[in-house]
């Protein structure tokens, strides 16, 4: 959540564009943490940003690891 808070304010104070992208590393016990989507919307809407602000990104590692989960 503290990397959400910190986007809300860098656009609050337009430090950032209204369209900056944080990107997200997940790590593959979160991957497989059926939570996961629930946390990040509870995480979003405390924080009042949108779902276009953040980005997703998984290491190959991770992906082969975890296919299933993955691909879902």
């Amino acid at each position: 959540r503290l990397g959400l808070e910190q986007l809300s304010y860098w656009i609050k104070q337009a430090i950032v564009p209204p369209n900056f992208t944080l990107r997200l590393n997940l790590c593959s016990q979160l991957l497989n943490d059926e939570s996961l989507p629930k946390a990040i919307q509870s995480d979003l809407d405390y924080t009042c940003v949108s779902g276009r602000n953040i980005g997703i990104e998984v290491t190959e590692s991770v992906l082969i690891d975890n296919i299933y989960s993955a691909a879902m």
